[in-house]
Formats: C-alpha cells, structure tokens, sequence
C-alpha cells in the first residue's frame, strides 16, 4: 500500500510540476484533442442555467416534504484516537457551520452535503441545493456510500454501508491552512471522481485518503460521491416530470462541482484553479465534463488517470429499451413513475440484478443523424 502511495503521489507531482512549468505555447487542450476525435456527443445537459448565476435548483422541481437531511451528531472527542488530535477545525460555509478533525496530516472534513439526499420523489430528479442547518454539523466521519450490489469480483471492496442518502464529499487539507486568515494565494484545488463502471464505488475508500496528496502537492484535495447504477442512469421516458430520463450521477458530480465553486475558498482553496480527475468510470466522467458546456465554469484542468472512453455509452433509444425492460423486472411499467418510485432501494436494486450488467452501463447521450 505505501508503494501505492508513494507511485501515485509521484504522478500527481509531476502532473502538477509539469502544469506550472510549461509554456503558454506548448500547452495541450484535453477539450480540443477529445473534440479533434469526435466533433462531441449530446450530453443531457440540464442545469443550463449554471452559464449566468451558476446555479442548479433551476431545472429542478420544488419538493416541499421535510426530508430530514441534515445529519447531526455530537463531536466526539478524538483525543485518544492515534494520529487524531482533540480540537477541530470549524468553517462557516453559506449552508452552516461545519466541524472536522485535525489528523497527521491534513484537516479531514468527511461527509459534507453537497446536495438535498435523493430520496422519495427526488430519487430520480437532478440534484437540489442543501437546506441550511442550524447549529455545528459532525464532519468527523464518512457518510454511506451510495447504493450498489455487494456481489461477485467487487465484493471485497464494497462498502460498509449504503444509502439512497449519499450525496456527499470529502475535505482534505494541508495543516498549515489557517481557516480564519484567507491565504495571500490560495492553494490549488482538486477533485477525485472515483471509479467503479458507474455501478459501484465510494469516494471514501482507504485508497482514496487524501490527506497524503493534500500534504506532498500542498493542495486542497475533494472526493465526491454520485448516485450509481439505476439510481444514478436509468431512463423511462423522455419526459422528466414523469418519467426517470437518466444522467443522474453526471448532474450529482456536477452540483458536488458547483459546491466546491461557491465554499472551496472557505477552506483555503482557490476556486480558479480547480484541476478535475478519475480513474475508469471517473475518467470518463472528467471527458464527458470536459464535453457539456454547463459544466465549463467549474474547473480549468483535467486529468485522465486511465482510459477516458472505456466504459460503453448507449444511445437514448437503447437506453429506453433497456428502461423498459428494467421496470418489467420491478413489476412496474416504464410509464408509471409512482411505481417505481414506491419500489424499496432494495428492490431496485434487486432488478437491476435481474437486468443484467449491459443495463447498468451509462451515460446515455443523444444522438443526432442528419436527413
């Protein structure tokens, strides 16, 4: 594991070293070399509304139920947890205060709502904003990832625990930040999508701990969770007032992206220099960013740490088919979203088993053919 650690630390070194040391006349688009290879696919692209006031609630409807989604708990006192020191940190971001923990090496803050928990009638709907909280919000522990099947090769690394309620991130800190004098230059930002074939993953696995890359890059490091498999991509229809019309997980990434836009100042972070960056699914993730215009505004570089097009995308009408048959196999049919959403988290995933591997595989995108 050291040497994992010390490989990738290598890498993300020499990315960083080489960004700051190259020339305005050699740079390399990663935009314009993906663009050179396809003129661009369709994204769903809905929070168009991020291009004037960068804001996501527009393309969202109003839910009024109180969801309870605001997790308080009480500071535990770390003081006798190896490499954990007693005191916190505390930042007023605009949603309310939070409380994180002082490690060997970085400020953590584990599971800060980045969006309203999709639950009930969000569970297929793009991300909402978090309500405020009163009061001092426990960032001292990772929140639950979000739903996915624990079988077959993948099991070893499943989560411990799992949720519909998973829209979180994580914050790493180098501890020489001093959270109530702003720096005289803010520190680089980046932002880790994790991998998984968008059907699993966490961004709060131990591979992922950021405080060791926080620490030798001096970077403010963010991990982010979105929702995965038929939670995060099912299509049903085209119509999203009545119908789940997919892309989910993508919206999730790009609401976590905002977050850090409007808070990552808060924490030392400079919100200009945000450098976005996965492996597998999150590879793909950072390409289809780099391709959906309302996303443009919420970072200025990207990293691909594999592949970027490895996973298949399916088109709209594929992806209905496979909607259809995924809602046959939950006893529901495509066109009846009360259904569907009355379906327990369990069942829903119990028919995307039943569906099979080729149905979990997103994004979808549309596609255009000429007359």
């Amino acid at each position: 594991m050291k040497n994992c650690n010390f490989i990738l630390l290598f890498i993300v070194g020499c990315i960083l070293y080489g960004v700051g040391a190259t020339s305005s006349e050699s740079e390399i688009s990663i935009e314009a070399l993906i663009r050179s290879v396809s003129s661009g696919l369709r994204i769903r692209d809905e929070p168009a509304v991020i291009e004037s006031a960068l804001q996501f609630e527009g393309n969202a409807l109003d839910f009024s139920e109180n969801d309870n989604s605001v997790h308080l708990r009480d500071f535990k006192d770390d003081s006798q947890s190896p490499g954990l020191l007693p005191d916190g940190p505390k930042v007023q971001t605009k949603d309310g205060i939070l409380k994180g923990l002082t490690a060997d090496k970085a400020y953590i803050f584990y599971g800060i709502p980045f969006a309203s928990p999709p639950v009930g009638k969000r569970r297929w709907k793009p991300p909402t904003p978090v309500t405020p909280w009163a009061g001092v919000y426990d960032a001292t522990f990772p929140r639950a990832s979000c739903m996915q099947a624990c079988s077959g090769p993948i099991s070893e690394e499943c989560p411990d625990k799992v949720s519909e309620d998973c829209l979180y991130l994580n914050i790493f800190v180098p501890l020489n930040v001093n959270f109530t004098t702003p720096l005289l230059r803010p520190l680089p930002v980046m932002v880790w999508i994790h991998g998984g074939d968008f059907i699993a993953g966490t961004a709060s696995k131990p591979l992922y701990d950021g405080r060791f890359i926080s620490n030798f890059t001096h970077t403010v490091l963010v991990s982010v969770g979105y929702r995965l498999g038929a939670f995060g991509f099912l299509v049903s229809g085209s119509d999203p007032k009545t119908s789940a019309v997919g892309n989910y997980g993508i919206l999730d990434q790009q609401a976590a992206l905002l977050w850090v836009q409007q808070n990552i100042a808060l924490f030392g972070g400079d919100p200009n220099r945000v450098t976005i960056f996965g492996e597998s699914a999150g590879a793909q993730s950072v390409s289809l960013h780099l391709m959906i215009q309302s996303s443009m505004p919420l970072f200025k570089q990207a990293v691909f740490q594999s592949l970027p097009f490895s996973i298949p995308l399916k088109t709209r009408h594929d992806a209905l088919k496979l909607g259809k048959n995924f809602a046959e196999l939950a006893n529901c049919s495509a066109r009846d979203l009360p259904c569907l959403l009355a379906l327990s988290p369990q069942a829903v995933l119990a028919a995307q088993i039943k569906a099979g591997r080729k149905h979990l595989r997103p994004p979808t995108v549309h596609v255009s053919f000429p007359s």
